[in-house]
């Protein structure tokens, strides 16, 4: 019964949806029916995860990685907890994705990063190479890479539209826009992350990651104050986001510093000390150069 789809999408649906107990409650009744399955596994580092218990997470994703190490989404939550609990260097060694373009380009490793990111953009996932431009101060390159590929953003649009908790990739569009001083395109992009946010608000979506691409949203309509507030409430729900915010996330350098949003990171920064150390990891401090 473990792999009938309905159990792993039910676990992640009651994430989603902000149901912490309800999403127990259905790993714990599968458990007794084979507590070694990696579905099971990946569905609890999942479950983890998405309420900031990042060193459970890494636990339970470790062993569904070592049954199933091929599996994409063994190795998509394995990559999740090492992001949380920032291991760049095993991320780069066994992790996939948008986490490891990134953990390319802070090891030093920019040139790779790019290639890996145009890759993953062949398959089918653009998100990671548009963070990457905007992340390394090229967003007009961004913008060049995207004009010659979608001669409107709602072509775009229909090739990408948001996902189950924002619109990570129109952000990005957004962000270039504006850097590049293109006030009708980023209006344009800005319109239709906010339509993401209506829709996805409307759903019921209640998690850390949609509060987070929700800060993105209001930060680049200027609305800092309420940025922020959202970023609060993604920390109290388990945000273990990779610091500094606004490296990660550039539409927040407007926000860099305000105490509030300064005391966010110092909080989540905190928090995943926490989780390092119940992994018998050293503490980072990757606030202490700014």
């Amino acid at each position: 019964p473990l792999y009938r789809p309905g159990f792993f999408s039910g676990v992640s649906l009651f994430n989603l949806f902000g149901q912490e107990d309800k999403a127990q409650a259905l790993i714990a009744k599968f458990r007794s029916y084979d507590p070694s399955s990696p579905i099971l596994l990946s569905a609890e580092a999942m479950h983890h995860a998405y309420n900031g218990r990042a060193a459970e997470g890494l636990h339970a994703a470790e062993r569904a990685y070592d049954l199933e190490p091929t599996n994409g989404t063994t190795q998509f939550w394995l990559t999740v907890v090492l992001l949380q609990t920032q291991q760049f260097e095993r991320i780069v060694e066994e992790g996939t994705g948008f986490a490891k373009v990134r953990a390319l380009d802070l090891l030093g490793r920019r040139e790779e990063a790019f290639e890996y990111a145009y890759e993953l953009s062949r398959e089918g996932s653009v998100w990671p190479l548009l963070a990457l431009y905007n992340q390394t101060d090229r967003s007009q390159d961004m913008v060049d890479y995207l004009e010659e590929r979608w001669p409107t953003l709602d072509r775009f649009a229909a090739d990408y539209p948001h996902n189950q908790v924002g619109y990570p990739s129109m952000a990005e569009i957004a962000l270039a826009y504006s850097r590049t001083g293109d006030k009708e395109r980023f209006d344009e992009a800005l319109l239709l992350l906010e339509d993401a946010m209506s829709n996805l608000t409307s759903q019921g979506i209640d998690n850390f990651v949609f509060m987070t691409e929700h800060a993105k949203y209001l930060a680049l309509a200027g609305q800092y104050d309420e940025a922020i507030t959202q970023l609060e409430d993604a920390l109290e729900r388990g945000m273990l986001g990779f610091a500094p915010l606004a490296e990660d996330m550039p539409m927040f350098e407007p926000l860099s510093d305000d105490p509030r949003f300064i005391a966010v990171e110092a909080a989540m920064v905190a928090k995943k000390n926490v989780e390092r150390e119940a992994l018998g990891l050293e503490p980072i401090n990757p606030l202490s150069q700014l």
